[in-house]
């Protein structure tokens, strides 16, 4: 399973405009995504890749700014958890 694709697949689907495109460099402010929705999202690849994220991770979620950061983020911890 290729981390990026799957990112910016599930990225997409919670995208609340369909016309709206999500690529690495979006930024969650532009595309729409509030705080509840990224909760959703952070909790759908917590199931999606068998990670999790601690509390202080979590109180960090509005510091990420692009999509870029976040696959990088669960990339690590993908990895960290192998």
């Amino acid at each position: 399973m290729n981390i990026r694709t799957e990112i910016l697949r599930i990225v997409s689907q919670s995208v609340p405009n369909e016309r709206i495109s999500v690529c690495e460099n979006s930024r969650f402010s532009d595309i729409g995504l509030d705080s509840i929705t990224l909760v959703e999202l952070i909790a759908t690849v917590e199931d999606e890749f068998g990670i999790c994220f601690t509390e202080e991770e979590l109180l960090g979620v509005y510091e990420w700014e692009t999509v870029c950061e976040f696959i990088d983020i669960v990339q690590m911890k993908a990895e960290s958890s192998k």
